[in-house]
């Protein structure tokens, strides 16, 4: 059993927790926006200068350039979800510490290793908060594809791919993925798209979490 907390101590925990998942979230987005403008100009001016090329083949310095930017911004989006992982673990980990029963959920994260950290906290949170994350709005297999698009972008890289493949759990699990290149879907292609659409799921994720630690607190 968790042990209890005074409804002040509490209180100030969750307000503070939900204000740094805030703004550590809104850092990410803000440091997105602005990274990525330099690399959109380069490459709406190679468009732009491709339009006006009379040439069959554009100059081999124009694709260049274009290619350049394209990686630039792959490598971004491929960045801000790793740190979106990271912010998302940060919160759970505090989540459980505020309820002080980190001892007994790292036993059962540990046990659930090979099934990911993610899952483990899964469990945790059932077992010992009764809190069912299959009541979030948030579907599960987007939380789990970050996760798995991090691990793979972070640990399975080769030195002859900008893009990462995905290894053969991934693959298996969601052949159809939320992170896959749409012509070589072996590869994780983070997009401008789906990484917008993982932000937005991880902040549905935690808004709902909010609104169950408020159960659990007044019960």
């Amino acid at each position: 059993m968790c042990e209890s907390r005074t409804t002040i101590e509490r209180g100030l925990r969750r307000l503070d927790l939900k204000y740094f998942f805030d703004k550590k979230l809104n850092v990410l987005k803000e440091f997105y926006e602005t990274s990525k403008v330099p690399f959109d100009q380069i490459i709406n001016d190679a468009q732009a200068e491709y339009e006006q090329c009379s040439e069959e083949d554009p100059p081999m310095e124009l694709e260049d350039k274009y290619e350049k930017a394209n990686a630039c911004k792959n490598l971004l989006w491929q960045a801000c979800l790793s740190a979106l992982q990271q912010i998302l673990k940060e919160y759970l980990k505090e989540y459980i510490a505020d309820r002080r029963c980190w001892t007994e959920a790292e036993r059962i994260i540990s046990s659930h290793r090979k099934e990911g950290w993610l899952q483990g906290y899964r469990i945790a949170f059932r077992d010992l908060l009764g809190c069912d994350w299959g009541r979030a709005p948030t579907p599960w297999s987007v939380l789990e594809e970050i996760v798995l698009a991090r691990n793979v972008i972070q640990h399975g890289g080769h030195i002859g791919l900008l893009n990462h493949r995905r290894d053969p759990q991934y693959k298996s699990k969601y052949p159809i993925s939320l992170f896959s290149d749409e012509t070589f879907p072996e590869l994780i292609s983070v997009t401008e798209d789906s990484l917008r659409l993982a932000m937005n799921a991880v902040e549905e994720f935690v808004i709902w979490l909010e609104k169950s630690r408020l159960e659990l607190r007044n019960a």
